[in-house]
């Protein structure tokens, strides 16, 4: 501490001080009275005594006397007659003094100083001059009372204190107030009230305490000597009880004038409830109202959490916080309104566990006023998924019945004309308690599920839909305040709650699954009792928990405390003449508690829980059943139960007299004495009890609370459930983590959900807004992901295709263009359904149609990146076959020659599928639209967006959604025959958006390569799905053979992707042995069709290359397909076209050279097969080109021919030599020479002489004894006598002879 410094403050305010009040005339001699002068001098010289005092050496040590520093400034104070400048300016020096930290444990008398200060500032005095002045001289009060309480001595201070500056803060605030005074003063006041209170209810906190008060009673170090006796004098929880409780007495009462009495009468620290208030309904709100609902808020917000660990306070909270609550509920103010949703929230954090019944009522209380019966939202142009879905979602009007046994949202009064910023403030509200992680959970575990309780949860969801969807297409601040009620509810049902809850055990669990199908049967029988009662009693005792022994108990027990059963029809019950309904109305009645209630209450208390039948017997049985209770709990004011029988029909005709408007002539109160003279066995009841009841009758009327939600709760209806909260059942509260219950939760919110969220969506243009809807987007898709709803999954993907810009074929390409590259609503939807595909494919079964046709409509428009589209097949750029097949992506092919086939699909795709008229072609500039193409590609390059999702995905799904995948693939092809008969395509696909003849191609063909790739990448179960697109294929070119194309448009383009699918699936499957039969069957049948007729070339060509590639595959297996002869035969066609020569060539190459490995020559007719080789020479010779590599094929089968008989020697098996030979001859040997000898007399003579030399070489191969002379005929007989090398064959025949 700086003594000097504190010195020289203080003694520079004591001689400003002293100067002030010489110049003030009260302190001039000339002016004063002898007894003024007295009393002028003694405040002067008090502060003269005190600068003599002062020591500027030792300066303002802690040994100095605190209660001597104060004592001058104090009396000026308490003075009557002073100033209000010398007031305020003693009163600014004090300030400055506690400030600067003068009054501290440690320095004498510090304690008592601060005391002393409080109790001067609380009986102030000063002479008034203008408000102006004075208003200074209470802001300083107000400022004086802070820095006390905030003081290190402060907290040392008496409960009785800190209630005396409470009171003085709250008497400026209400007497000072507009328009004598300025706001200011009143601002200031409300600061320093709320102020205090976070200073007195902080103290709870145990971040604000330094010491424990254990510390601080056994550390007297702490203390100066003197402040050692107030170690256990400090303010607490008296002064808190004190406080809180006057704060929820005040606000009930909704008084606007606190007179004299009134604070004189709450200067004791006695507690008064505020249940002993008799006015039921709303309260009138003022201002001083509003500031004292502020000061409770700030209680709760300091100290709330400690609230549960003080009796005293928690029961207030219980009782007073709670029924102020909701007698403020009906407000129609915004701000009140949103105090009390504030401190609910606060109620809500801080004991739940102990407020069950109390925040059950609350809730309906306030947001059920919101519902609208009978009406709902209007939609505009939305997409048919959302509307289907928010028809199904919505409120429907209830009826009778729906009202009576709260199956549906009850309504139990006219719904009131909020306006938007009530309805504002009521969905924030509650978007504040949804955002709390288990308030949902909680609240749908300890209601919903509790067959004595409403749904709130349910009901909930029904107030949020009601102020989701757009009304006239109009969106306004109401809707997104009521979407984010609903994406909060999704958001954290799909977070997790660590697992500190005492409910989340597996039994709870089943235990409240249990219950709740306890109250779905319960239900129904509720429904029946509101119809018909014996029947409805009937129905309840069918229910297994009830078929006990007890169950009359249990049935008064579900009459007294379940929701929904009708009051009229439970009087009608309980008042009937059977043995069930005597022994039920027994039990009811027990189950009330009148102790120490008057006869009126106890009546009113009953009446609110049934209504009196019309009938005058049933009305008997049940007032004797109700007297006979009610004199067994208070047995010492009456005689027997008759006497209270009498009573309790005189107090209804009185009622019915007082309260009846055809009654004129009213009962007095001499005639009510009267009738009562000889009761209660002639001793007559006291006039002052009689009076009591007859006043109370007189002039409050019997209100019965209506059924249902939302209505105005009665006193005596408060009573009663604050009762039934302090039963077993109403402190029976669960709190529960993640469980089974999500799902049913989540069964009940999504489909609601998802339609009011795509209402918005689909109208919303701001960033954030769509980023907020998309988060309740994807947790709507781990919720079903994780419960394994499909159902959920294709609606969410079926909508937000819908909502994506890409669902409309017809859309012109520069119009989708431009507008997906502008909207941000297409692109967050497109980007979650990219999402979905590649973290939740799984889960999808039905809504693959949509991501299909999403892929396709970006690719028509060539917006996705180039590695989405280019896909192999069997030609690239130049013509020149693709011998290593791969079903990768390949590098991009060139623009140059004959381009790759899914280049043109490509091309096809992304070209002008119509001609654009004039309008179409300047709707949009070249620039803005080269804008959008670049910033969607952009997007969708960085989101990754590419249908090698869809093929790398597959291989997760399951075998049904698979199935259904393929099924979309296939639904462009309308009824495939290539399926079997128990494999048609789903009748759910037979409504399949139907595109433009200009686009169906190119969808079949984009769909079709999907397919193949997706069969590629799931080859462990191809089997399943293989007949289909296989059989599609053969389809595609059986028709084009035979001319029918009406399934498939631009049959040409159509045809050669079914050729390029075909070969690639023969290709990749031929070895496996399953498939093999049907590859065989199906692969001979389109060998042997006319596909060349009318194709153009690169069909051909692809038919060419995708055969080489089957050859290539399966050459090793090639006898098991027998297809050599229609292979033969194509060539035989091909040969002779100049753009497939070159192909047939490489072809027959291939299958020369391989001879000598494989024999499938052996399995062949030969003759044929150099007839084509005679063919193709000829026709090259022609053409000038490949006529060498022709003769090298006849080298290849001469030079071979020892290893083809020995095959063929093999095959035949063990067979006579002669037979073998023979057939040798004829198969082999025979074909080869006659071919030969047909060469050597063409006119080109480099072939005659390559021919001649071909067949002295075969000649000599052979041994003499194997020719005949059928052989040498055949080898002469073509040969021309002047050949050169005639000469050479027979030398070389009579060799072998020799």
């Amino acid at each position: 501490m700086n003594t000097a410094a504190h010195h020289s403050l203080l003694l520079g305010e004591v001689q400003y001080i002293m100067t002030i009040m010489r110049q003030n005339k009260r302190f001039q001699q000339s002016y004063l009275l002898s007894h003024q002068l007295r009393s002028s001098e003694g405040l002067l010289r008090a502060f003269q005594d005190l600068r003599a005092s002062l020591n500027p050496v030792l300066g303002l040590h802690d040994d100095f006397d605190r209660l001597k520093l104060v004592a001058p400034f104090i009396a000026i104070i308490r003075a009557e007659e002073i100033s209000g400048l010398i007031t305020g300016e003693s009163l600014n020096a004090l300030y400055k003094f506690l400030k600067h930290g003068f009054f501290t444990l440690k320095a004498c008398n510090g304690i008592a100083a601060v005391g002393e200060i409080v109790e001067s500032i609380s009986h102030c005095r000063f002479e008034a001059t203008d408000t102006g002045k004075d208003e200074i001289v209470l802001n300083k009060i107000l400022s004086v009372q802070l820095a006390c309480l905030s003081s290190e001595c402060g907290s040392y201070l008496s409960d009785h204190a800190v209630w005396e500056m409470f009171q003085t803060s709250l008497r400026i605030y209400h007497q000072m107030k507009p328009p004598d005074y300025s706001d200011l003063l009143s601002d200031s006041a409300q600061f320093t009230l709320t102020e205090l209170v976070r200073l007195v209810f902080g103290r709870l906190s145990p971040r604000n305490v330094s010491f424990s008060p254990e510390e601080i009673v056994n550390n007297a170090e702490l203390f100066h000597e003197s402040n050692r006796e107030f170690r256990n004098q400090f303010f607490g929880i008296p002064c808190m009880v004190k406080l809180f409780s006057s704060l929820c007495l005040w606000a009930a009462r909704g008084i606007d004038n606190l007179d004299e009495e009134f604070f004189d009468s709450s200067s004791n620290l006695s507690v008064s409830s505020i249940s002993n208030i008799s006015s039921p309904g709303s309260v009138a709100i003022s201002p001083l109202n509003t500031l004292i609902l502020r000061l409770i808020l700030a209680a709760l917000d300091e100290a709330g959490f400690c609230f549960p660990g003080v009796p005293a306070l928690l029961t207030l909270v219980k009782d007073d916080v709670c029924s102020l609550l909701l007698r403020c509920s009906r407000s129609t103010n915004a701000e009140t309104l949103n105090l009390i949703l504030r401190i609910f929230y606060n109620v809500v954090i801080i004991c739940r566990q102990e407020l069950k019944m109390q925040i059950e009522v609350i809730i309906n209380s306030i947001y059920m006023r919101l519902v609208v019966p009978g009406t709902g939202p209007k939609f505009g142009d939305h997409s048919k998924a959302s509307v289907r879905l928010a028809n199904e979602a919505l409120p429907h009007a209830p009826s009778e019945s729906d009202l009576q046994s709260g199956r549906r949202i009850s309504f139990s009064r006219p719904i009131e004309n909020l306006g938007s910023e009530l309805t504002i403030t009521l969905l924030d509200g509650l978007v504040a308690l949804c955002q709390i992680p288990w308030f949902c959970r909680e609240i749908y575990a300890n209601y919903d599920c509790d067959p004595r309780c409403t749904n709130v949860f349910h009901n909930l969801i029904r107030v949020a839909c009601q102020y989701a969807f757009p009304v006239n297409g109009s969106v306004t601040g109401v809707h997104f305040v009521a979407l984010d009620v609903l994406r909060w509810m999704i958001i954290n049902l799909d977070s997790e709650i660590p697992q500190e809850s005492k409910g989340d055990s597996n039994s709870v669990v089943e235990q409240l699954l249990t219950s709740r199908h306890q109250k779905e049967i319960l239900s129904e029988a509720i429904e029946l009792f509101n119809q018909k009662p014996g029947k409805g009693v009937q129905k309840l005792l069918m229910i297994p928990f009830l078929n006990e022994d007890d169950h009359p108990k249990k049935i008064a027990e579900l009459l007294r405390f379940t929701f929904g059963f009708s009051k009229t029809k439970i009087g009608e019950f309980i008042g009937g003449g059977d043995a069930l309904a005597a022994q039920v109305r027994k039990n009811f009645m027990e189950l009330f508690d009148f102790r120490n209630r008057s006869i009126d209450e106890a009546l009113r208390m009953s009446f609110e829980a049934f209504r009196l039948p019309k009938e005058a017997q049933e009305i008997d049985r049940i007032l004797q059943a109700f007297s006979l209770h009610f004199y067994e709990q208070n047995a010492s004011m009456f005689a027997n139960a008759d006497a209270v029988h009498l009573l309790t029909f005189s107090l209804l005709m009185l009622h019915t007299d007082a309260w009846s408007k055809k009654v004129k002539n009213k009962m007095s109160l001499e005639e009510w004495f009267r009738i009562h003279r000889d009761v209660n066995s002639g001793e007559g009841l006291p006039h002052e009890y009689l009076e009591r009841l007859y006043n109370s009758v007189t002039r409050n009327e019997f209100k019965v609370s209506e059924a249902g939600l939302g209505g105005v709760v009665t006193d005596s209806l408060w009573s009663d459930l604050l009762a039934r909260s302090y039963s077993q059942w109403g402190r029976q509260y669960i709190e529960i983590g993640a469980s089974v219950l999500d799902n049913h939760m989540f069964s009940e919110l999504w489909s609601p959900a998802l339609a009011a969220f795509l209402v918005i969506f689909n109208s919303a243009t701001d960033a954030r807004l769509l980023s907020s809807i998309t988060d309740a987007f994807v947790s709507m898709a781990k919720l079903s992901a994780r419960q394994n709803l499909s159902t959920v999954m294709d609606e969410l993907v079926i909508c937000l295709f819908q909502v994506s810009g890409l669902s409309n074929v017809e859309t012109p390409d520069e119009d989708l263009v431009y507008e997906f590259g502008n909207s941000l609503r297409f692109q967050f939807a497109t980007k979650l359904l990219v999402e979905f595909l590649g973290n939740f494919s799984a889960y999808i079964r039905t809504s693959w149609s949509s991501i299909l046709l999403m892929f396709f409509n970006l690719l028509r428009i060539n917006v996705l990146p180039t590695s989405a589209y280019m896909l192999d097949d069997f030609l690239d750029g130049s013509q020149f076959p693709l011998r290593a097949l791969s079903f990768t992506v390949q590098k991009p092919v060139s623009n140059a020659g004959i381009q790759s086939f899914f280049g043109v699909v490509t091309s096809l795709l992304v070209g002008p599928s119509e001609p654009k008229s004039a309008d179409s072609e300047n709707k949009h500039s070249p620039d803005a639209l080269a804008q959008a193409l670049l910033s969607t590609r952009e997007f969708l390059s960085t989101l990754g967006c590419s249908p090698h999702i869809l093929l790398s995905e597959s291989k997760f799904l399951s075998d049904t959604s698979l199935a259904v995948l393929f099924d979309c693939l296939l639904s462009p092809f309308g009824n495939n025959p290539g399926l079997l008969q128990d494999e048609k395509v789903s009748s759910s696909f037979g409504s399949r958006i139907l595109l433009p003849a200009s686009l169906h191609s190119k969808q079949q063909v984009f769909y079709l390569q999907l397919m193949i790739d997706i069969l590629t990448n799931n080859s462990d179960r191809v089997e399943k799905f293989f007949n289909k697109v296989f059989g599609l294929c053969s389809d595609i070119m059986r028709a084009h053979s035979s001319g029918s194309h009406s399934r498939f448009e631009n049959s040409d383009f159509v045809l050669e992707g079914a050729i390029v699918s075909f070969f690639k699936l023969s290709v990749k499957f031929g070895e496996k042995k399953s498939l093999r039969p049907l590859i065989l069957s199906i692969m001979s049948e389109v060998c042997s069709i006319n596909v060349f007729s009318g194709c153009p070339p690169r069909t051909c060509l692809q038919f060419l290359q995708g055969l080489f590639s089957f050859i290539e595959a399966n050459l090793h297996q090639l006898e098991h397909f027998g297809l050599m002869p229609q292979i033969i035969s194509i060539c035989r066609k091909t040969i002779q076209i100049s753009f497939t020569h070159t192909s047939t060539i490489a072809l027959l190459d291939y299958l020369v050279k391989s001879a000598p490995v494989t024999p499938w020559l052996t399995h062949i007719e030969v003759d044929p097969f150099f007839e084509l080789l005679l063919q193709t020479l000829v026709f090259s010779t022609n053409l000038n080109q490949s006529f060498e590599i022709v003769l090298s094929w006849f080298k290849i089968m001469i030079s071979s021919l020892p290893n083809l008989e020995e095959f063929y020697k093999l095959k035949i098996g063990n067979a006579d030599f002669e037979v073998v030979d023979e057939k040798l001859w004829k198969q082999i040997r025979f074909p080869i020479f006659q071919n030969l000898g047909s060469l050597c007399i063409t006119n080109s003579a480099f072939i005659r002489e390559q021919s001649l030399d071909l067949l002295h070489t075969s000649l000599l191969l052979l041994d003499g004894d194997q020719l005949g002379q059928a052989t040498i005929r055949g080898v002469f007989e073509d040969v021309s006598f002047r050949s050169p090398l005639f000469s050479l064959l027979i030398f070389t025949v009579l060799r072998l002879f020799s």
